[in-house]
């Protein structure tokens, strides 16, 4: 019996046992749980707008016959049928924006705001860790989430109107051959990818200011931008200061799911339609990753000096 307690009491070199190896991911991923944990609005704001559109969709219950009706008359009618689809997935688009915008402000600044940095801090995790952790959560998990809920969502929203359609007196194969799912979930994951990559730089601003304001983080984000264009506007009555984090902020839509015909941009109609070198080619997009590179990195040097507000 001794003989076992003083076995324990030896080191893995003495006993010769192999030590416990050490996963250089596994803080990240405790990490990255640990955001989720605290921030369930990640996953609970795309659900809650799919369940909005849902009940739209369920409201808008009597117009799906007609549509079908009309759709197999003129194909062109078609297009309407994939409305409560669309609808469905501009809701979890929506309020999934808005938590990525609340939650990379708040993601360093809350944790000085409640003094758990000090907590955090005693913990065998380094700033970069940390750092990096709330970034993936907004252009990683985010999109995933996101492309998940809006998937259930829109099955959902297919067996119901196959239910409604088939008490209806119709077949709902009328209304499965006329939908083009498969195409909005690959534009979804098309969309998805780009949009993570052009708002790269915006989380990384918005990471950066809430690790650096004592308080109303929103404030600070967006003061510079309106000032220095209202500066412009009045120094030299021009507004391409203005343009430019315009472009930023609503150009990566039109970049993901729109493209130019007949010099208008028009939404992609199918895979004909993309264009990568518009999309991914895009100089903009690369160079506001390298931003975006910049600010995090700011943003990991920052943290190690602040302290609770």
């Amino acid at each position: 019996m001794s003989t076992q307690f003083d076995d324990m009491l030896k080191s893995p070199s003495e006993t010769g046992a192999a030590p416990a190896r050490f996963v250089r991911t596994r803080p990240f991923y405790w990490s990255l749980r640990r955001e989720l944990f605290e921030h369930r609005a990640i996953y609970l704001a795309p659900v809650a707008g799919a369940a909005l559109a849902l009940f739209g969709v369920v409201i808008s219950s009597w117009k799906i016959p007609g549509r079908v009706t009309a759709a197999i008359a003129n194909h062109a009618q078609g297009e309407h049928l994939m409305i409560p689809y669309s609808f469905v997935a501009m809701g979890v688009i929506v309020l999934s924006c808005i938590v990525g915008v609340l939650y990379s402000l708040d993601a360093l600044h809350g944790e000085r705001r409640d003094r758990s940095i000090l907590f955090w801090k005693s913990l065998p995790v380094s700033d970069a860790t940390t750092v990096l952790s709330k970034a993936a959560v907004a252009l990683l998990v985010l999109p995933v989430v996101m492309f998940v809920v809006v998937f259930a969502g829109q099955l959902l929203a297919l067996a119901w109107s196959s239910i409604v359609v088939l008490l209806s007196g119709q077949n709902p194969m009328d209304l499965w051959s006329r939908l083009d799912l498969f195409f909005m979930w690959f534009m979804l994951v098309y969309g998805f990818a780009f949009l993570a990559l052009w708002y790269a730089p915006v989380v990384g601003w918005f990471l950066l200011v809430g690790g650096w304001a004592k308080r109303l983080p929103i404030l600070w984000a967006i003061a510079p931008f309106i000032g220095g264009s209202i500066i412009e506007r009045i120094a030299f009555n021009s507004q391409h200061f203005y343009r430019f984090w315009q472009h930023r902020l609503a150009g990566g839509f039109s970049q993901a799911f729109f493209t130019i015909k007949t010099g208008k941009p028009v939404p992609v109609d199918g895979m004909a339609d993309l264009d990568l070198s518009r999309s991914y080619g895009n100089p903009e997009m690369w160079l506001g990753l390298l931003v975006a590179a910049l600010f995090i990195f700011a943003a990991i040097r920052l943290r190690r000096s602040r302290s609770p507000l």
